[in-house]
């Protein structure tokens, strides 16, 4: 369809009206913790045995090398190359009772105790993904993750030791400004490697959209070609993660295996074949003002 620009009178069409993406969304899908400080997200994919990260968009696979065990030094951390594109955002949730949200300061995580960093600016929103059953214990852990800042009290007035709720294991960030093709670089990797090979040039552009923008997908998953029909995985998955946090030792997370079957049937399938394990999310500023 062909429009008339009423000003200069020339012609132009729809598409070339879209042809500077202004949004990004970046989904997130894996057992990650993602520590939300100082305006930066640091995406931290957990030393999770058999599994590998790739980056995925409308046209591309691109595989994003990691740790497979402990470094000493360092490990593999990744970045947008433009780094004001996308802008960072005010942050806000479009749901936070899908989403584990532990409210506390932490230090940054160790590189070298992750399968690999992604160190990217606050999104303007987060937004639940994939939102599974779990049943979430305390067990005198501290600290512990909250449904809302002021809902953090059981019905006999005592501090919830549990969640027994749906929780996401997935985000979405998205960032309503980013002017410029998402590119990725390393920011570091292990000293005892030699350095690595460019990544590929990331074509994130959606395909069918209009108005057009970038879409790309971080994804962690596990080479198995055998479902976790009993939550094994996850189960690992999120010990691996809570590894990363302190004070979280003590947390365990229970899946409902009463029905074999039906956990994979739900939402994974043989291809590809996902864990499960809810997404931990680190926000030192939940239940503050907003940023």
């Amino acid at each position: 369809m062909r429009t008339k620009n009423k000003k200069n009178g020339k012609q132009k069409t729809s598409t070339e009206s879209c042809d500077k993406p202004l949004q990004l969304v970046l989904d997130l899908i894996g057992p990650f913790v993602a520590h939300l400080y100082k305006g930066k997200a640091r995406i931290h994919a957990a030393l999770c045995e058999g599994h590998h990260a790739n980056i995925l968009t409308d046209s591309q696979d691109v595989f994003l090398s990691g740790l497979n065990g402990p470094a000493k030094d360092k490990g593999y951390v990744y970045a947008f190359k433009d780094e004001k594109s996308p802008t960072a955002g005010k942050l806000r949730y479009h749901n936070p009772r899908e989403v584990i949200i532990a409210p506390f300061e932490m230090n940054p995580c160790n590189h070298g105790d992750c399968h690999l960093t992604f160190q990217i600016p606050y999104p303007d929103k987060v937004v639940g993904l994939l939102a599974e059953a779990i049943w979430m214990h305390r067990n005198g852990a501290e600290p512990w993750v909250v449904e809302d800042p002021k809902d953090d009290k059981s019905d006999d007035g005592g501090t919830k030791n549990f969640i027994n709720q749906p929780r996401a294991r997935g985000l979405r960030f998205i960032y309503s400004t980013c002017e410029k093709k998402p590119q990725i670089r390393f920011l570091e990797w292990p000293g005892s490697v030699k350095p690595p090979d460019p990544i590929p040039t990331i074509d994130a552009l959606t395909l069918g959209f209009e108005p057009a923008h970038y879409h790309i997908t971080l994804r962690y998953a596990s080479v198995s070609s055998t479902p976790d029909e009993h939550h094994e995985d996850a189960y690992n998955c999120f010990q691996s993660m809570r590894a990363l946090i302190p004070g979280a030792c003590k947390w365990r997370v229970d899946f409902d295996d009463t029905e074999v079957g039906t956990y994979t049937d739900n939402k994974t399938g043989s291809k590809p074949v996902d864990c499960g394990a809810a997404v931990v999310v680190v926000d030192e500023f939940f239940g503050r003002e907003l940023r």
